[in-house]
């Protein structure tokens, strides 16, 4: 009886710690997409506003882009989100 309380409880820290490095590893892909998406941003707000200044500045063509770039950024944040939910559930099943 004691042995298997042990084996139960030295599941239940390595389900812990397992989850944790997801969770750690899912918060750092999500901040490196976020942060190449603000970057990447702010470098296309920079163009716009060198096009206004020219008058150059065709903003459905921005749209475009602005839009398919959120959809990746989208994209990435869900596939991480997957990724945690996948070891979430490996963990549980070798429980």
């Amino acid at each position: 009886m004691k042995t298997l309380h042990k084996e139960k409880n030295n599941m239940v820290i390595y389900c812990q710690r397992v989850l944790s490095e997801a969770e750690v590893k899912a918060e750092e892909d999500s901040i490196t997409s976020m942060q190449a998406y603000e970057s990447y941003m702010k470098h296309k707000m920079r163009k716009v506003k060198e096009e206004r200044k020219k008058d150059l500045c065709d903003f459905d063509n921005h749209e475009d882009e602005f839009m398919g770039r959120i959809d990746l950024l989208e994209d990435e944040l869900m596939t991480v989100e997957m990724k945690l939910q996948d070891v979430l559930g490996q963990a549980t099943m070798e429980y």
